[in-house]
């Protein structure tokens, strides 16, 4: 949980990315979430500086997020596991630091959320190298049997292995932001009563194909970027690019209507009971709220 706000790296990893005299601006700046999120909605302002800073604090917490990870392989490695050991790093988001004036890992589908590392090492199968295609995390459990060596398990078909065949035609790769949190909207809604929600309450659904992502939003708003010369995403290019854009956005419906829906509004199915103990992490993490 390095990563996740509230982040509190040691004095010795903000050293490690930040001149002394940010370092001690990291001591100050208010990073609370809320403040971010109070940025984020247009209730808080930061400046340059103080962004820098908070991307510098993000950057120190990985720093220390780095270090337990080899500290889980050199353990690995002194059992003499670590190369019969097939070993994943990813993620399941990334963050906004203040770019499209976001923080968290809500409201977007920008690359600053999906696009994630994903390196695997397995020295029996795999010599080092780079895949430079777009890939999905769908794409990792077909992989993972791959490399255990079963066949013949059921995938979806909206994953492959890795190691398939590349086609000749580009695959897109999807993504999309199904729902904002009720809770947290009512949450945030009681702290700041005038603000109007319904921009943060759209959903989103995005492409990636051939050096192009289009992200359709359900108000209506529809953006397209080069990500190979914007990887930013500052430049929406969907009016000088209308043929891309109508590709992707036939993509995202031919995708959409592969597979059944799951319907909020007529589940009948009720949650097990959560264990007291993990309850009280789930709320302190801030993904339930204290009715649970």
């Amino acid at each position: 949980m390095e990563a996740h706000a509230p982040r509190t790296p040691s004095l010795r990893a903000r050293r490690r990315v930040m001149p002394e005299e940010m370092v001690e601006r990291s001591l100050i700046v208010d990073q609370r979430n809320g403040t971010l999120l109070a940025y984020t909605f247009g209730r808080h302002r930061y400046t340059d500086e103080e962004i820098a800073v908070i991307q510098g604090v993000y950057d120190a917490s990985l720093v220390e997020l780095d270090e337990a990870t080899g500290d889980l392989l050199d353990a690995l490695a002194d059992r003499g596991l670590l190369d019969d050991t097939i070993v994943v790093l990813t993620s399941d988001h990334g963050e906004h630091l203040g770019d499209h004036r976001l923080f968290g890992h809500r409201f977007s589908l920008y690359d600053a959320l999906v696009r994630v590392p994903l390196v695997v090492r397995y020295p029996a199968r795999l010599p080092p190298g780079r895949v430079e295609r777009t890939v999905s995390l769908l794409d990792l459990r077909p992989t993972l049997l791959d490399l255990a060596g079963v066949r013949g398990a059921a995938t979806e078909e909206s994953s492959r292995s890795l190691f398939a065949p590349v086609a000749a035609e580009s695959v897109p790769v999807f993504s999309e932001l199904d729902q904002v949190a009720p809770g947290f909207v009512e949450n945030a809604a009681r702290r700041y009563p005038d603000l109007d929600w319904t921009p943060w309450l759209r959903t989103c659904r995005a492409a990636v194909a051939d050096g192009f992502k289009l992200i359709r939003a359900s108000d209506g708003q529809r953006q397209l970027f080069e990500t190979a010369v914007d990887p930013a995403e500052t430049r929406d290019v969907a009016a000088a690019r209308p043929q891309v854009a109508a590709r992707l956005e036939a993509a995202i419906d031919g995708w959409l209507a592969s597979f059944d829906h799951y319907d909020r509004a007529s589940a009948t199915d009720e949650p097990p009971p959560l264990a007291p103990a993990l309850g009280e992490k789930l709320k302190a993490l801030g993904y339930i709220d204290d009715e649970g």
